[in-house]
């Protein structure tokens, strides 16, 4: 029984980490929204620490986005709001999953049993 305990506290971790990652994911795809819809190109941008730099966009309206193994490829905005939305449905779909198999691993739990 510790060991379905165990795996409910797992699941239900990783179920947490999928939804920080998404809400995470959702304000980026807002950030670039308001990016592309600035209407002028002066920003502040944080640094951390309450620390900011105002900046001005260039004109060229490109993110470097990393594809993995620090590798950095000049996406536009739409390029990457496309990339960030199929994450956002690939990671609902993961935690959909897990949450399936969350309910099946508590059901084999005898106190589920006795409940249905």
């Amino acid at each position: 029984m510790y060991d379905s305990f165990s795996e409910i506290d797992e699941i239900e971790n990783q179920i947490a980490i999928l939804e920080e990652k998404i809400v995470d994911l959702e304000i980026l795809r807002n950030s670039i929204n308001e990016l592309k819809n600035l209407k002028e190109n002066e920003m502040l941008v944080p640094l951390g620490g309450g620390v900011l730099i105002k900046t001005n966009l260039s004109d060229e309206k490109k993110l470097l986005v990393n594809v993995g193994a620090n590798i950095l490829i000049y996406k536009t905005y739409d390029e990457a709001l496309t990339l960030i939305n199929k994450q956002i449905v690939d990671l609902i779909s993961f935690q959909e999953q897990l949450k399936h198999e969350l309910l099946h691993t508590s059901c084999e739990n005898p106190e589920c049993q006795h409940e249905h």
